[in-house]
């Protein structure tokens, strides 16, 4: 059976069982030691050469020319009253017509020579333009469909950034007055109606995501010296995220060294990492008979370290494949009240009932999950699997 290995990024590019994180509010390490241990500080450095990539500050970097055509769009729009966030969202409303979608993570400049990107890439064009107009920002991060994809044999999953443009404060016209939420203008290129909350995230988790995703991008292009270049910028802002520990370990797992990668892994589990992600990928280098006590101990803690519902579709999935079948029905159930448009754990319950024989009910399921996709791909999957049950229908 062909490996699948698994990595969490964002916005398209996250190696996972991505977006991403530890759990809901923390990027962190949970450790049992009281100083953070730093990840890099287990990277086998001497296996890769640095290469050059752009700073922080050249992700947000524009052109003089795009500068002088904002400053001047930014003047007209405040003789006639427009707030500044506004002023920002209008200009990039207008400027990104005709912008393709199409999961590349750029910096500012590339976005706007190339007009295509994804939503980091957007994000880090907003938060240019909103320096250059002393705006403040804050983000967003959700999931939204596709969440996921395999691409060469790697598990993608898909968060998504949206940038909220604030509005100038006002004074409030009462002592005491408390407000709860900032005004502003929400950009949101790409907007879902059935995205899921993850958290809020800084600019800071920005600037990592960039350097994540472009760590990803050249991993699976085998340019391995690159990818440890961008991971090592992610690093510095966030040298205990649990994601680019798993990263750093699949990195060194590619490049052939199997013992680093193996300690990283290793060093995730003592440390009590709450990622399935990390844990899943660290057994497949585990040896099944050799290792089979440890192999056990590290799947007990599966469930524990899967906090998203990608994380419990996935571990149903693998539980659908041992034959655990109620565990997995168990999870299925936790995935369809998170998010119930996603066709994917209809089709793993109709697996389910398949298997039990019950070929009445899982034809019902497969139904609903056609109805929950408008992807081809995905329907031609779903049509085949019902065609298939139909011709089983003699031996019901």
């Amino acid at each position: 059976m062909k490996m699948v290995w698994k990595i969490l990024g964002l916005c398209g590019l996250l190696l996972v069982a991505g977006c991403t994180t530890t759990s809901k509010h923390s990027r962190s390490l949970e450790t049992n030691s009281p100083t953070p241990l730093n990840i890099a500080e287990k990277i086998n450095h001497a296996l890769f050469n640095k290469v050059a990539i752009p700073s922080g500050s050249e992700l947000f970097s524009l052109p003089d020319e795009e500068r002088t055509k904002f400053i001047a769009f930014q003047a007209r729009a405040r003789r006639l009253g427009v707030r500044e966030d506004k002023i920002i969202f209008n200009y990039l409303e207008a400027k990104l017509d005709e912008f393709t979608y199409d999961g590349q993570t750029l910096t500012a400049q590339e976005s706007l020579q190339e007009n295509h990107g994804n939503c980091i890439s957007l994000a880090i064009l907003t938060e240019s333009y909103a320096q250059l107009a002393n705006v403040q920002t804050s983000f967003t991060e959700v999931s939204s469909i596709p969440i996921y994809q395999v691409q060469n044999g790697t598990v993608l999953v898909a968060n998504h950034f949206k940038t909220k443009l604030l509005a100038p404060e006002e004074t409030p016209k009462e002592k005491g007055w408390i407000s709860f939420s900032k005004a502003g203008t929400v950009v949101d290129y790409f907007p879902e109606f059935d995205s899921v909350f993850i958290g809020n995230a800084t600019r800071t988790d920005l600037i990592t995501k960039f350097y994540a995703n472009r760590s990803v991008d050249a991993l699976l292009g085998e340019e391995y010296d690159l990818s440890y270049s961008y991971l090592l910028e992610a690093l510095a802002l966030s040298p205990n995220d649990a994601e680019l520990l798993n990263l750093s370990a699949l990195l060194h797992k590619r490049r052939g060294d199997l013992v680093t990668a193996n300690t990283l892994f290793e060093f995730g589990f003592e440390q009590n990492v709450k990622s399935y992600n990390l844990l899943s990928n660290y057994i497949t280098l585990l040896d099944p008979f050799e290792d089979a006590a440890r192999i056990a101990l590290v799947e007990s803690e599966f469930e524990q370290a899967s906090t998203t519902p990608i994380d419990w579709l996935l571990l149903a999935q693998d539980y659908v494949r041992k034959d655990q079948l109620n565990a997995a029905e168990r999870l299925l159930s936790k995935v369809i009240d998170a998010v119930p448009y996603l066709p994917e754990p209809y089709i793993e319950q109709a697996k389910i009932h398949y298997l039990r024989g019950n070929l009445t009910r899982a034809r019902e399921l497969l139904a609903t999950a056609s109805k929950k996709t408008s992807q081809k791909h995905k329907l031609a999957i779903i049509q085949a699997k019902q065609t298939a049950l139909l011709r089983l229908n003699v031996k019901e």
